[in-house]
């Protein structure tokens, strides 16, 4: 939830100056449209550009990839818009500390492809499968695969990853931060006025499921499995049980405020105590590595400060001690 500006350069790139909606990326926008709705997808064929719509959407070109953001999000768009990136270091550190590009990336929660397009486009990740329930976020994902060259590579599927497949979810709708929408699972006056969102149904799906429908178990054993999922996490790993016993690596959010509300904090504790031995917060400065065992997610959490409803970490959990 914080911001973090990576340095990255890709010299095939060429950009004008500025950061967003030049001339020159606007034309590139109506262009993509234009070649979009010419194709199959109706996802791509929604998304009209037209004078009247410069309030909702505007390219951001400040680092190496080209987003497609959103005006009305003050978190993730805004932090694309600055610095053409949104807390893609901690990505970049797991994968270091896995030994390097994985085969598949499974990107659970992806929004705007924040994680998906650098890591793909980067050479951090073979393909990618991305999961996204939102409608909007999800057809803006579509839209910045293909400005930047990238849909032949990544499956997109909108969806809700959980514990089943099937389940109708209810969403809720953040106003302002759309990395924030979230499964409600109660309705009691949270931190964030969360009770009055709006919200939408989606059906969710096991990530097991997904894996095997798309034909991607062969690469279980050098893939990662990123999950940014607002309080979820622990749904989306009890529908992932081969995953974790064909070897996937996973990287959870752990945010204590959003696990607490779910009534899902205890629990998911005692699933990464029961499934994995080591844990290490990655977007942490020194990178510290704990047991996953009571007293180190004690320690983990030691290090946050839960009086903050924002404060969380990323987690990369380890089978191997």
């Amino acid at each position: 939830m914080s911001y973090v500006s990576t340095h990255s350069q890709n010299p095939h790139t060429l950009r004008p100056s500025g950061l967003v909606d030049t001339g020159q990326l606007g034309n590139l926008w109506r262009a993509m449209l234009r070649l979009a709705r010419t194709t199959n997808l109706p996802e791509l064929r929604e998304i009209e550009y037209e004078e009247s719509h410069d309030s909702l959407f505007s390219l951001s070109n400040a680092g190496p990839e080209v987003f497609v953001s959103l005006q009305h999000d003050n978190y993730i768009s805004r932090s694309l818009a600055r610095t053409g990136s949104f807390e893609f270091e901690s990505f970049e550190r797991a994968v270091a500390l896995l030994g390097g590009p994985r085969d598949l990336l499974v990107d659970v929660g992806a929004n705007l492809g924040t994680v998906t397009i650098p890591a793909i486009a980067r050479g951090h990740a073979e393909q990618v499968l991305a999961v996204e329930p939102d409608r909007l976020n999800y057809r803006t994902l579509m839209a910045n695969l293909y400005l930047d060259d990238l849909q032949d590579r990544v499956v997109v599927v909108n969806a809700a990853a959980g514990a089943e497949s099937g389940e109708e979810l209810e969403i809720q709708i953040s106003p302002d931060n759309k990395g924030d929408h979230r499964v409600k699972h109660f309705s009691e006056p949270g931190a964030f006025g969360e009770e009055n969102w709006p919200t939408c149904t989606v059906v969710s799906t096991r990530v097991d499921d997904l894996l095997i429908h798309h034909g991607l178990t062969g690469a279980l054993p050098r893939s990662l499995i990123w999950i940014d999922v607002q309080g979820w996490e622990l749904q989306v790993l009890r529908g992932a049980p081969a995953a974790i016993a064909g070897g996937a690596a996973f990287v959870v959010e752990f945010w204590p405020y959003g696990l607490r509300r779910n009534g899902m904090l205890d629990d998911l504790e005692a699933f990464l105590c029961k499934h994995f031995a080591r844990l290490i917060m990655v977007n942490a400065p020194d990178v510290p590595h704990f047991p996953a065992t009571e007293t180190g997610i004690a320690a983990i959490r030691s290090r946050l400060d839960e009086t903050n409803a924002l404060s969380s970490c990323d987690l990369l959990l380890m089978r191997d001690a």
